[in-house]
């Protein structure tokens, strides 16, 4: 499955992952591909926790969908 990623560097120069499908989505890595690789371990976590105890349990009711807009 695709889940939206939101990949971002803090003031310490460390890459942070986020997904706000689920809550709590969140790692970091000293790289970008440490990073997204991270984030991908915690969406599998994710998703056995969704298959285990629905999705309730762990979608962030807050997320509705992250759409792209183009400024002109």
């Amino acid at each position: 499955m695709e889940y939206p990623v939101i990949v971002f560097k803090d003031e310490d120069g460390v890459f942070i992952a986020r997904c706000p499908v689920f809550k709590g989505a969140h790692t970091y890595g000293m790289s970008e591909a440490e990073a997204l690789q991270n984030i991908k371990e915690v969406l599998q976590m994710c998703e056995e926790e969704m298959a285990k105890e629905g999705p309730e349990a762990v979608i962030d009711p807050h997320f509705v969908e992250i759409k792209q807009v183009l400024l002109a």
